[in-house]
């Protein structure tokens, strides 16, 4: 050991002979453009960036971001890992204000597996104080017990990074970081790097402790965690789920990751202000009268709470509060709403020809080729507001429904009509007298213009106050006549009024009236186009306000708008719920946290196929970002519209379980591209609609559509409703730690081959099971996540979805 000690010393001694070695600390102090030489123990991996090209390391007095890209010493930096102990010559720069080494001239590794050192753990206060923070830049830090602002509901990073606001639990500061808000700017944030271990992971609803490497950008300091080591769950809440929705009660399951004590308070969902002193930055107020609680001071790990004497078809704000024996303390809210009174009624219309063939137990299609009549019926029984809300519209397309609107309005009724301001709008001559207002500003503050398409709802919202007349008119084309009558399109008409209400609420936001404060002025009739006003939110700078779950004719109906709701994730989650069978059809899809659960669903052995809108892609040259040659190449069964269809393949819909009646089918549709850019900035809305017979209508459109593809019919198969299926079987607990029983419904087995493959289709177990009687008991050692779990008992088989919890 001393020799190794002796010859470390002379070869730093030998380094320092030629280059003046300084503490980090004193370099830092030095003007940009300077070269240093410094020696200090690497903190972070390739990890921590994917695109590789930064490291930090650091010693007793200081830290520094090394950045190299295509300089000679990339690979040397690229090769560094934890621990390692450098010396290190570089030129002093900033970017944004953070101290970086950049053009290294020398990186020389003197020893490896070194201890990395201990985070310093840093208050909320210390990240917005220079004095204290800028010494600490690109060390070690750890903040404790702070929360997540965000509207996500899983981590993210895009492809250069996305930033997270944090505050204190105490003092929480409406404005996160998507967009970019006056909170987010003042610091901290977290920051994950494209890679990161924690893109895909849920963001808690809770306390949360963080290690990473100090940042800034600007005058924000950023913990820039280096994977999901750093992130350390404190009090949260894991599940939070409405059930049992009547029309005046319904019940909040929730659970704890630590014994908790409760309470639920609830109140009107009405918007009461809006700042408007900066025009980058728009909070809304929500009511906070609370009209009822329920208290529950007995500390437990599962909570439900019913609140009851509710009114019909209404959105409650609720505030779910929970307290450990150490006074930690969590908050969550959501917007929840009552059942309706109403018929429940869904319509499902088509315009193009589907596969009869597929129906089954009496799901009879509809196509139709007159949609602009049928629409212009409903807007004929309005009595009281009809609001539209539509990217695109033109005379060929609309003309029989902007008559309609023009009658609704002479006869008394409010109508009010939104679009997007990217596009033409050719039917705008046919709208005089009927106030429109654009997504985005012509001209004036940036901050009241918008990028990407903007507004890309397609839906018309009549008389939501009404119990029998309330109306949501919604589906996947424009009002054009390529939407409505050449492009196959989906449609659907609902009769719900909290449905009508909801949707109500968004036109509301994105016009800027709210329910409880009017502003007059922008809602008075203008015989012209008019740019969204000040009090007018789009985009990010929505908020959520309203609700996700309703129960619609005594179906589950499920609603996402774009961007506060997280229709990605609810894709996302529906796609990993297939027991059997996948269509998809859509325009678009370069959305990659959607493509993961459809190749796991075909890994997995279920009937997956799917249509993508790519003209070019048997060429390999398809839109930029698409998914179709990674999922093509993966084994998918994905094929192109064909490409000498002059029509556009328009839809955004997945058919999940349709065959599999007994597994919750279910249909995803609505305006939402399964895009980025529709996740994160555009105005969408999302349907879910969990029913048998609206599912086999889908499946029905997407068979004529593979046909005209393929030259080939679709086909149902039922993959586990075979005679070599093992039925009555039953997992438990589920989810678990890893240890979980399998109870049989017959004792004819003696042994069983168990394989557990991950999402990626990756074995990760596999053992020989010994049965004792009907049960079969599993210890593995699993990560925290979803797995399939798959049983051969001597050529019957059993297959389910397997949660493993930390």
């Amino acid at each position: 050991m001393k020799k190794i000690y002796l010859f470390l010393t002379l070869f730093i001694a030998n380094i320092a002979l030629s280059q003046t070695l300084e503490p980090i600390g004193t370099a830092r102090l030095k003007a940009n453009g300077t070269t240093v030489t410094v020696t200090g123990i690497v903190t972070n991996d390739a990890l921590f960036d994917n695109r590789n090209r930064t490291r930090c390391f650091q010693d007793a007095t200081g830290g520094l971001n090394i950045f190299a890209q295509g300089t000679p010493s990339a690979p040397a930096l690229q090769a560094l890992k934890p621990g390692d102990s450098i010396v290190i010559t570089g030129v002093l720069a900033e970017f944004n204000n953070l101290k970086q080494l950049v053009e290294p001239l020398n990186i020389q590794v003197i020893a490896s597996n070194k201890p990395v050192p201990a985070p310093i753990v840093v208050s909320f206060a210390d990240l917005q104080n220079p004095a204290v923070a800028e010494p600490l830049e690109s060390m070690l830090v750890k903040i404790e017990d702070m929360l997540i602002d965000t509207g996500d509901r899983i981590f993210g990073s895009g492809s250069a990074g996305r930033s997270y606001d944090i505050d204190e639990p105490n003092n929480r500061v409406a404005g996160n970081c998507f967009p970019v808000s006056a909170d987010c700017n003042a610091g901290p944030v977290m920051r994950i790097n494209p890679g990161n271990s924690l893109v895909g992971v849920e963001v808690p609803r809770g306390l949360v402790s963080i290690t990473g490497n100090l940042g800034q950008f600007a005058s924000a300091y950023q913990i820039v965690v280096r994977g999901i080591k750093d992130f350390e769950v404190g009090l949260a809440l894991e599940k939070v789920e409405q059930t049992n929705i009547q029309t005046t009660s319904f019940e909040l399951k929730f659970s704890t990751n630590q014994s908790a004590k409760s309470r639920v308070r609830w109140g009107n969902i009405f918007l009461v202000g809006v700042n408007t002193s900066d025009p980058t930055n728009y909070i809304a107020d929500y009511d906070t009268t609370f009209v009822g609680e329920i208290v529950d001071n007995n500390f437990k790990l599962d909570h439900i709470a019913r609140l009851t004497g509710l009114n019909v078809a209404t959105p409650y704000f609720v505030e779910i509060f929970c307290e450990n024996a150490n006074g930690k303390k969590v908050t969550f809210t959501d917007v929840y709403t009552t059942a309706s009174e109403s018929t429940g009624e869904i319509k499902v219309f088509f315009n193009k020809p589907v596969d009869a063939s597929l129906s089954r137990n009496g799901a009879v299609a509809t196509v139709v080729n007159n949609i602009d009549e049928i629409f212009a019926s409903y807007i004929d029984r309005a009595t009281t507001s009809v609001d539209v809300c539509i990217y695109n519209a033109n005379i060929a397309g609309s003309a029989k429904i902007a008559t309609a609107l023009q009658n609704a309005r002479a006869r008394g009724v409010q109508v009010r009509y939104i679009f997007g301001g990217e596009l033409a709008n050719l039917a705008h001559p046919l709208l005089n007298n009927i106030p429109r207002m654009r997504d985005r500003n012509a001209s004036g503050p940036a901050a009241l213009q918008r990028t990407g398409t903007g507004n890309h709802n397609k839906f018309i919202v009549i008389d939501p106050n009404s119990r029998l007349n309330s109306y949501v008119i919604t589906g996947s084309g424009n009002f054009t006549n390529n939407g409505l009558f050449d492009d196959p399109n989906n449609f659907l008409i609902i009769q719900d009024q909290a449905l009508a209400r909801a949707y109500r609420a968004e036109f509301d936001e994105m016009w800027g009236e709210g329910p409880v404060n009017p502003n007059s002025t922008q809602a008075s009739p203008s015989h012209s186009d008019f740019d969204r006003q000040a009090r007018s939110r789009f985009g990010g700078q929505k908020i959520k306000n309203t609700p996700s779950k309703f129960i619609i004719g005594d179906r589950l109906v499920e609603l996402y708008f774009s961007p506060t709701d997280g229709p990605t994730n609810a894709i996302r989650n529906a796609i990993y719920s297939t027991d059997n069978d996948l269509r998809f059809g859509l325009l678009i899809l370069t959305a990659d946290e959607l493509r993961v659960p459809i190749d796991s669903m075909q890994n997995v052995g279920w009937d997956v196929k799917g249509l993508i809108e790519d003209e070019n892609a048997v060429a390999d040259n398809v839109v930029s970002g698409s998914d179709f040659i990674w999922l093509r190449d993966r084994g998918v069964n994905v094929q192109t519209y064909p490409s000498g269809v002059t029509r556009q393949f328009h839809h955004k819909y997945a058919v999940i379980d349709a065959v599999r009646t007994t597994s919750d089918p279910m249909v995803v549709t609505g305006s939402f591209n399964w895009t980025s850019s529709a996740e994160n900035n555009n105005d969408e809305n999302l349907l879910i609609i969990h029913d048998a017979k609206i599912a086999n209508m889908f499946r029905q459109e997407f068979g004529e559509r593979w046909f005209e593809a393929t030259n080939f019919r679709d086909a149902y198969l039922l993959a586990l409703d075979e005679p070599n299926d093992i039925s009555g079987a039953v997992v438990y607990p589920n989810p678990s730690q890893g240890k979980f029983t399998i109870r049989l419904s017959d004792n004819l087995y003696t042994s069983a081959q168990m394989r557990i493959v991950d999402l990626q289709g990756k074995i990760v177990d596999e053992q020989t099971l010994t049965i004792n009687g009907r049960n079969l008991q599993v210890n593995t050692r699993l990560s925290k996540g979803m797995y399939i779990l798959q049983l051969n008992f001597e050529g019957k088989t059993f297959t389910r979805k397997l949660v493993i919890t930390e």
